[in-house]
């Protein structure tokens, strides 16, 4: 089995493998056929016998053979019939009727020569080896729990295929594009190993130069000082939910095509899967694919046979929105800022600051806007629509997580930025500390209420306790009966600040003026019930 892109589907359509075959598939197809036509024939000439005249020869050498061949041969076309319709309960698994007369006819059609492309689908991608791409006749497309399909036939898109299904394809639908449902993660800009401002070396050919190139020249930004910064970006999204679906302002232009009663329910089936999506936003992301502005090559048409640009693959706009929001916010600071903690931004680097903001760019409805210097002006900008977040919920997408994994410098500015971090050591030591000691302030703080908390609940137990006590030996003058139970209320309260002083969590949540306090009232109870 190997794995085939929808472009390369489309491509391999049109054509058969190329090869000699299988001879012995091929002469049972022919013999199947002829066999076929020949009882058609027959019954066709029987029933215009009654307007012929009779003859002795033409009924010993023509008519006679022909009864017999019509009387076995409509009797090898039904057990046929017959066995296919037995086979096809077992291929796939079906539920509704109606589908399993489909099976039947795919089966029959198949024996016959005329069968469409069986294709198998799984975790996105398209598995099929290359003998089953045919050119004509009805389909079959399988998914699993995690993948969509989309078809549309030559003049316009047809109908989306739900995870986990069967599709029976007419035979002129195709597959224009297969949908991941699962969790995506892209990454722009160059990888790991790359070294993007180095010249072409002496061992790299020209194809793999230009590639690294063009990685580069994705994320390539300057810094407010005009430096140059190359970021690798990791973006992390999914289609969207039921609940993620609003109705916004700026419709699809497919919602202007709205398929009416049965063909809309047709087009839209729900879904049944673990992950993420439904059929319009499937049916969105597919359709609102950019096209790219280069001329395609040889076999990169879309396959519509009327344009002649390839379209993008769907899951490609959520990273190149991050490239160019990592463009725009990068220039806005120096470079010594993009690694310094900032006062402005409560210790946080340049970095971190613009990864905030490509995040909240691609995840957020509204964001606020900085300025051109980095630093958030009430008086100038505001909060404002994020025109990516509207763009990608027209599409049926939505962004996760952003994250800048990895920055790239001209050799000189590295160095510099080595002799930088060894210069601000004790700046960003100092900073650290000020964050330990805020975070040491804060649990402080939660350990002192939660030890009011527990001595608060403890005092009012033990105060309704002695105030039951009082109601019910009211007027009685049995000494032995009061302190009795008040020594069973007094160890009960004593008990619990014991359990309490036993947990070390507590004990360190705690301040000293509350312990000091806790452990004089542990030492009252203590000495009362000694000298009861």
């Amino acid at each position: 089995m190997s794995t085939h892109r929808p472009e390369a589907f489309r491509e391999s359509r049109c054509r058969r493998p190329s090869g000699d075959g299988d001879p012995q598939k091929v002469s049972w197809t022919r013999i199947v056929i002829v066999l076929l036509v020949l009882v058609l024939l027959a019954n066709v000439g029987l029933l215009v016998k009654v307007t012929l005249p009779y003859t002795e020869p033409l009924n010993r050498y023509l008519w006679h053979p022909m009864e017999a061949l019509a009387k076995w041969g409509d009797k090898f076309l039904g057990l046929f019939l017959l066995w296919a319709f037995f086979f096809a309960q077992f291929l796939l698994p079906l539920e509704r009727v109606g589908d399993r007369w489909k099976m039947t006819l795919r089966v029959v059609s198949h024996g016959v020569g005329w069968a469409g492309s069986l294709l198998m689908v799984q975790d996105g991608q398209i598995l099929s080896s290359q003998d089953k791409v045919l050119c004509t006749g009805p389909g079959l497309v399988v998914t699993d729990l995690a993948s969509a399909v989309v078809l549309r036939t030559k003049r316009n898109y047809s109908r989306v295929v739900p995870p986990s299904s069967v599709a029976f394809l007419s035979s002129t639908e195709y597959v224009e594009d297969v949908v991941d449902l699962r969790d995506i993660a892209r990454v722009v800009g160059p990888h790991e190993e790359d070294r993007p401002f180095v010249p072409r070396q002496p061992d790299e050919d020209e194809g793999r130069y230009e590639e690294r190139r063009a990685r580069f020249y994705q994320t390539r930004g300057l810094t407010r000082d005009g430096m140059e910064v190359v970021a690798r970006i990791w973006v992390k999204f999914h289609l969207r939910d039921d609940d993620e679906e609003q109705h916004h302002a700026f419709p699809c232009a497919e919602e202007r095509w709205r398929l009416w009663f049965d063909r809309e329910r047709r087009a839209f089936p729900p879904f049944r899967t673990l992950y993420h999506g439904t059929a319009r936003s499937v049916w969105r992301a597919v359709l609102s694919r950019p096209l790219r502005t280069e001329t395609p090559g040889a076999g990169e048409g879309d396959g519509a046979g009327d344009t002649g640009y390839r379209r993008y693959s769907w899951d490609w706009l959520p990273a190149m929105m991050a490239a160019e929001l990592w463009r725009e916010y990068v220039c806005r600071f120096t470079l010594d800022e993009l690694f310094t903690p900032l006062a402005h931004h409560d210790g946080h680097t340049g970095v971190e600051m613009v990864q905030r903001a490509m995040e909240a760019r691609l995840t957020q409805n509204r964001y606020r806007e900085m300025g051109a210097s980095g630093r958030f002006n009430q008086a100038q900008v505001g909060v404002r629509d994020s025109p990516e977040f509207h763009a990608l919920e027209q599409r049926g997408i939505a962004v996760d997580k952003v994250v800048i994994i990895g920055l790239f410098f001209p050799p000189e500015v590295e160095k510099g930025l080595a002799q930088l971090r060894a210069n601000t050591w004790l700046q960003r030591a100092q900073v650290e500390r000020e964050a330990v000691e805020r975070q040491r302030a804060l649990a402080r703080e939660q350990g002192e209420r939660a030890a009011l908390g527990f001595l608060g609940r403890s005092l009012r137990r033990f105060q309704t306790a002695l105030q039951l006590a009082i109601v019910r030996l009211q007027g009685e003058n049995d000494r032995v009966a009061w302190d009795a139970f008040f020594l069973e209320v007094a160890s009960t309260v004593m008990a619990d600040l014991a359990d309490a002083f036993d947990r070390s969590d507590f004990r360190e949540r705690l301040g000293g003026r509350e312990v000091g306090r806790l452990r004089k009232l542990l030492a009252r109870l203590r000495s009362f019930m000694q000298f009861s």
